[in-house]
């Protein structure tokens, strides 16, 4: 069992990071994710359709800078925790 690890960030101008590719489109690698990990606060972030996220094999996402309320999550099937919230 291994795990494949995508990195997108839109500000980040380098091509890759520990060599891992940066990708230039969230939207063309979401159907190969199982998961998502928010670690940057970015408004771009804040900007991402919610539903996007649902694309992934297993929808889970978490969010490590408070940038997405639990309850937009709700309606799509996503598992979401959001670090730091304490409402687990």
């Amino acid at each position: 069992m291994g795990a494949n690890v995508h990195i997108y960030d839109p500000n980040f101008s380098s091509s890759e990071v520990f060599g891992i590719k940066v990708e230039d489109n969230l939207d063309d690698i979401l159907s190969k994710m199982d998961a998502a990990v928010i670690v940057t606060g970015h408004d771009d972030f804040k900007k991402i359709e919610i539903s996007s996220f649902a694309k992934m094999k297993t929808p889970i996402l978490i969010d490590t800078r408070g940038i997405i309320e639990p309850q937009s999550v709700k309606h799509h099937n996503i598992i979401f925790r959001g670090l730091g919230r304490g409402d687990f």
